[in-house]
Parts: structure tokens; sequence; C-alpha cells
């Protein structure tokens, strides 16, 4: 009776507790939810969400906040998308956005450390940083047509008839690395005793500043990362389609007509002249699940009636 309360004491075994309860739920609530790709598509849908939660995970265990998280994330697909747009290498793309990301982060961890400022008011001024940078690098969405960048976006890792993407295979390792940095390193053990008492830390001759920088630094690089998957998501229906990017919002441009929904099952080759964007098809997010063992349609063309779509 008290090893079974001590399992149940432990976060890992309260979390999945908690998430076979909610698994549960949607599996009572929503038809077709037990579909093992139903399952999956909820992690294709929240790769970079679950990136961006590890580096808030480093930080919330040292007693911080992070406010910059998500206009990191912005920040990143910005710098992505207007780097590709001059023709550099993706991989050197790759490695500019996780610098910048990591650059603010550790810009962060430095004021909240020397300058002995509050996480909040720290991070919140990161959060305007990187939304204002932003708009100096455009006020236009940018399109990614990179063939490499959606080539990786649009590819699907099959296994037993069903199928994830990159951003879940990445998400998976960045998981499982933050998990044996905090229950097998120092680095990680330094974090527990930073976020139970920062005093006794001290005393203790622990690092505490470095500790705290590296917090930071960790996840602005999760953010950026995060960035980097969020652009992977939801490829373009076809090859000639590009991404577009805009620092209002990181969300695909819309230039093109809507498609009708008493449209037809079929269409002709897109138009050049309207261009179907990506963001005219309908979202994963927004459709209900599909029945078990059945087609998720997740691409549709407008052509240039401005009448014709499918994948409805």
């Amino acid at each position: 009776m008290t090893l079974a309360a001590n399992w149940l004491r432990k976060p890992a075994m309260a979390t999945a507790i908690l998430l076979c309860i909610m698994y549960g739920a949607g599996v009572l609530r929503y038809e077709g939810f037990d579909d093992t790709q139903i399952v999956l598509n909820i992690f294709i849908d929240n790769g970079f969400l679950l990136v961006v939660a590890v580096g808030m995970t480093f930080v919330i265990l040292t007693g911080g906040i992070d406010l910059s998280v998500g206009a990191v994330v912005a920040l990143t697909t910005m710098i992505a998308a207007s780097l590709l747009e001059k023709g550099l290498n993706p991989a050197l793309v790759l490695v500019v956005v996780l610098a910048v990301g990591g650059l603010i982060g550790l810009g962060m961890g430095c004021i909240i450390h020397f300058f002995d400022i509050q996480p909040f008011i720290a991070t919140l001024a990161g959060m305007f940083l990187a939304r204002g940078t932003c708009y100096v690098i455009s006020t236009d969405s940018i399109p990614i047509t990179n063939e490499w960048w959606n080539n990786v976006a649009s590819a699907k890792l099959r296994f037993g008839g069903f199928h994830i993407s990159w951003s879940v295979v990445i998400a998976a390792v960045v998981v499982a690395a933050a998990a044996y940095v905090l229950a097998y390193t120092r680095l990680g053990r330094n974090i527990y005793a930073l976020g139970g008492n920062q005093q006794s830390a001290l005393l203790m001759g622990l690092p505490v500043g470095r500790t705290r920088i590296t917090v930071y630094t960790i996840s602005g690089v999760c953010s950026a990362l995060g960035g980097v998957l969020l652009t992977f998501y939801t490829p373009p229906a076809t090859g000639s389609t590009p991404w577009a990017w805009s620092s209002t919002r990181s969300r695909r441009s819309s230039s093109a007509a809507p498609c009708s929904p008493e449209a037809p099952a079929s269409c002709s080759a897109p138009s050049s002249a309207s261009g179907c964007s990506a963001s005219s098809r309908p979202s994963s997010r927004s459709r209900a699940p599909s029945a078990p063992g059945g087609p998720r349609s997740s691409s549709a063309c407008c052509c240039s009636s401005s009448s014709c779509c499918s994948g409805r």
C-alpha cells in the first residue's frame, strides 16, 4: 500500500493518470477518437508546442517564467522565411534561427541574474523586443518556396498503416533529451535545487547564476526550434504553392478567393493568376476527427473560377 502511494506521488505517474482520464473522456465524447491515427494527429498538430513546453518546463522548475516564447516563435518564422527568400542554404538558416533564439534567452537570463530583475518584467521586455523585430523584418507576408523546406514539411513517416511527420520525431527527441538532462545530469539537479530554495542553493555552493542563465538560454533555443517546426506544420497542397508568414500574426496569407462549399469533388490545376494560398485549405484543428480507418483530408485547391475546391 505504501509502495502504491509513493508511485502515485511521482509527477510522471500523476501525469500519466491525467492523460488516461483525458483520453477516456475524448473517446466517450467524440466518435472515432479511439482511432490510433487520431491520437497521432494530435501530436502532428502540436509538435511545435511540445518543444516550446520543454523549454518552459526548465524555466518553471527554477521558479521563473518566460513570457517571450510566443514572440520568439513568431520571430524565428519571420527570420527563416526572409532568409530562405534571399536564397540562403536551409542548413544555415536553421543555425541562424536557433542562434537568435538562444541569444534572446541568454540576454534575458543575464538581465534577470546580474540586474536582479524579476523574470516577469525581463521576459515581458523580451516579448516586445521579438514582436517589434518581426515588424522591422517585414509588415507583409513572406512566402517560403524553398524546395528542401517544403519537402521536409510534407514528408510523412509511415508505419503499420499510420503516419507521423518529422515534427513529431523532433519533438519526441527533445522531450527525451530534456527528461534525461533533468533526471541524470548535474544541470538537472542544480535546476531542482534552485527551484526549491535559491538561498539554500547558494549556501551549498551551487552555480545559481550560471544555472539560471542556462535555463533561459535553453528556453530561447526551444522556442526557436518550435518556430521552425511551426513552419513545417500543414505543408502546401501542391509543390508550386508557397508558404507565407506575416509579422502581424504567424499565419499563412489568404490572398486567394475563398473556396465555395458547394464545389465539386475535383478541379483543374490551380491558376497561377489567383494562386492557392495555404490558408484557404481547412485546418486540421477545425475539422472533427475522422472515422476510424477513413481518409483524413488536409489539402484543397483553388482555381481561377474561385469556386472550384476539393478536400473539404
